[in-house]
């Protein structure tokens, strides 16, 4: 079994690496480290680089566009290392399979978001932290910025002449694109709520201990992503949904439009597997880290 060593500094890689170097480096946020954490990841891939035996390196890509940049920029410094390219759903094994002539992509499930709490015959884990959600209501969360121009908000007012026999919170988990896309969200939940008291609408964000602990909560995840807007082709073209990775990572159903899961391959695959059947063994095995 591999055994997982994280690191969150310069010093610690190289500590790390002197003391107990790597059979694998898995980068589970490959082109989001050059643009985030420039300095952090090349300080990682040049000491794995000087090693005698450099770990296989296992990219997992969120945007297909930024990780070719990134993946470019690795094979011409450091040509010698293993780099496995992993995606995260099949729409963008395609794209990536094309771009860096390899044969076969893996794509992973992405539970390393935090894994599933509701395995049939396994016991729920503990709660990740606090629920943001009202007690005894129907949970859903929709993660993503607050941005009108990629996501539609008129479900909200949509629920208004529904007669529940639950009620609804809708906790939405993101930033604000703007001050003003925050102030009209505001005042659409307020009104949503004023037309039906059983519709409750929140908003929060944050760092991911707080968005893990609410899909753990939620009962359902929520995509509220706009087909008919421009920015829909980048997820067509292979951008992760955040609300689709959240789904599958805690194994929550998916509320949505099949289109989009449709247009990324997700539409008829399973959101869980045991992990002997994960794709990831085979991005594994490609990689020859045993």
């Amino acid at each position: 079994p591999l055994r997982p060593r994280p690191f969150n500094a310069s010093a610690a890689i190289r500590a790390l690496f002197a003391r107990a170097p790597p059979a694998t480096l898995l980068l589970n946020s490959f082109e989001d480290n050059f643009r985030s954490r420039p300095s952090f990841l090349l300080v990682a891939l040049e000491e794995a680089a000087r090693l005698q035996r450099p770990p296989a390196v296992i990219a997992v890509c969120h945007n297909v566009a930024p990780f070719l940049d990134a993946h470019a920029l690795v094979r011409a410094r450091w040509p010698w290392l293993p780099l496995v390219a992993v995606a995260l759903h099949p729409k963008m094994t395609a794209a990536l399979r094309a771009a860096t002539n390899v044969a076969s992509v893996p794509y992973l499930l992405p539970s390393y978001f935090g894994g599933c709490a509701r395995q049939p015959g396994r016991p729920a884990p503990p709660p990740l932290g606090p629920s943001p959600f009202q007690s005894g209501a129907v949970a859903f969360l929709a993660p993503g910025n607050i941005d009108p121009k990629r996501r539609s908000y008129a479900l909200l007012l949509r629920l208004a002449p529904l007669r529940l026999e639950r009620a609804v919170h809708i906790h939405f988990f993101g930033k604000c694109a703007t001050q003003s896309y925050c102030d009209a969200f505001d005042g659409l939940a307020a009104r949503a709520r004023a037309l039906n008291p059983s519709v409750h609408v929140s908003r929060g964000s944050g760092g991911f201990s707080l968005l893990f602990a609410a899909a753990q909560a939620a009962d359902f995840v929520l995509s509220l992503t706009d087909e008919s807007s421009e920015a829909y082709a980048s997820y067509v073209d292979g951008k992760l949904s955040s609300s689709l990775a959240i789904a599958l990572g805690f194994c929550r159903p998916f509320v949505g439009s099949a289109q989009l899961a449709e247009d990324v391959g997700l539409l008829k695959q399973p959101t869980f597997a045991d992990d002997a059947t994960l794709p990831f063994s085979q991005a594994t095995a490609a990689a020859d880290i045993s």
